[in-house]
C-alpha cells in the first residue's frame, strides 16, 4: 500500500471528508472511530484486530481490514512501516476526528444519564452561544432551580458541560462547536 499523505487536502477539508466517510457507514461508525481512538499510538494490524474483536465488534459486516483501509483511503490513519508487518498511526486528521467524536459522545451521554436537566442544560448551551459571565448563566438558570428545588448549585451544571464538552471558557462561558450541534439536533 503506497503511504498517503497528509498534506495533500486542505487539513479542515481532510477533517470533514473523514467524517463525512465514517458518517456513511452505519453500524460501523462507532467501531471506526474507536480505531482512530487506539491507534493514537503505533498498532499493528494484529493489535487493531483483536482490539475491534475485544470491542465485540467482531460480528460486523465489514471485515476490521476494510474499515483500516477506508480510514486510510479517507486520511485517517497513516502506515508507519510496512515490514515485518503494517503499523498504523492516526494522522492528526484521525486524531482529530476521534476526539470530536468522544466529545459528542460524552454530551449526549450527560444528557442521557440527566435527562431531568435537559431543560436547562439546553437554555445553558442555548444562551451561551453569545458567551456569558458565570454570574449571567445564574441569573439564567436560578429560576428554574428553584421552581425544581434541586438544591443543587448553578455551578454543578456548568462544570458538567463543560466536562462533556459542551462549554468551554475564554473569559466567558462559550457553547463549543459539539455543544451547537446538539441544540441544532435538539430543535430539528
Amino acid at each position: 500500500m503506497a503511504a498517503n499523505t497528509e498534506n495533500s487536502v486542505q487539513p479542515e477539508t481532510a477533517l470533514e471528508c473523514l467524517m463525512d466517510r465514517i458518517g456513511e457507514e452505519h453500524g460501523v461508525q462507532d467501531t471506526m472511530y474507536e480505531i482512530l481512538a487506539f491507534c493514537s499510538a503505533e498498532r499493528t494490524t494484529a493489535e487493531i484486530l483483536k482490539h475491534v474483536k475485544e470491542l465485540g465488534a467482531d460480528s460486523i459486516l465489514y471485515s476490521p481490514e476494510t474499515l483500516i483501509t477506508w480510514l486510510y483511503n479517507a486520511q485517517g490513519l497513516r502506515i508507519v512501516r510496512d515490514e515485518p508487518e503494517t503499523v498504523w498511526i492516526s494522522s492528526s486528521i484521525g486524531t482529530e476526528a476521534a476526539g470530536r467524536r468522544q466529545n459528542s459522545d460524552r454530551l449526549k451521554s450527560l444528557l442521557e444519564q440527566e435527562a431531568v436537566f435537559n431543560n436547562l442544560y439546553v437554555s445553558i448551551l442555548r444562551n451561551c452561544v453569545i458567551p456569558k459571565t458565570k454570574e449571567e448563566i445564574e441569573e439564567i438558570i436560578e429560576p428554574i432551580l428553584q421552581a425544581g428545588s434541586t438544591g443543587i448549585y448553578p455551578a454543578y451544571f456548568i462544570g458538567m458541560l463543560e466536562d462533556a464538552g459542551g462549554l468551554r471558557w475564554d473569559s466567558k462561558w462559550h457553547t463549543t462547536e459539539n455543544g451547537v450541534k446538539l441544540l441544532t439536533a435538539a430543535a430539528s
